[in-house]
Formats: C-alpha cells, structure tokens, sequence
C-alpha cells in the first residue's frame, strides 16, 4: 500500500466466556501472528479460532470474516482511508 505501518485497537469478544478485551496489533502484522495471538487471548486452539469483525458501532452491522491472510489485508485496506496522517512540522 506504500504507508507507514498503523495502530489498531481491537475489541476482542470472548462469546464463550461473555468477556471483552482491547488489543492493538500494527497494520503490519502478520496472519500467523495475529491468528497465534486471537488463540492465545481466547483460549482456543488455533484450528478451532473463527473471527470476524465489525467495521461499525451499529448493532446490525454485518460482520466480515478474518480467517484468512486475504481477509486480513482487506480488514487493513478497509481501515486505510480512515486513517488521518500526523501533521508535518512545516505545516
């Protein structure tokens, strides 16, 4: 994509325990660590991990599959625009 990495908070929903935590990864992660990680916090077994996601804080937004290195590269293009850059000391 020709940008610098960027932060992403996550909201991890634990659907089995009814618990929630947040999480930052980096737009550059990779789909094996960040699939190790979503294991490890939701304690599962990574053969077992589904995750979504939701792009809105609207309760009828659909979610978007992540279980794949596909869909994490569109979870990040999608997160793209949305980033505003840090100003430029000149201005």
């Amino acid at each position: 994509m020709g940008t610098e990495p960027f932060h992403i908070m996550l909201e991890i929903a634990n659907q089995r325990k009814g618990s929630h935590s947040i999480q930052e990864i980096q737009s550059d992660v990779t789909w094996t660590s960040l699939q190790e990680d979503l294991a490890r916090l939701l304690d599962v077994y990574l053969l077992s991990l589904q995750a979504q996601y939701h792009l809105s804080t609207q309760p009828k937004a659909l979610p978007l599959d992540l279980q794949t290195e596909n869909d994490l590269k569109m979870m990040v293009t999608l997160l793209w625009p949305l980033i505003i850059p840090p100003l430029l000391q000149s201005g």
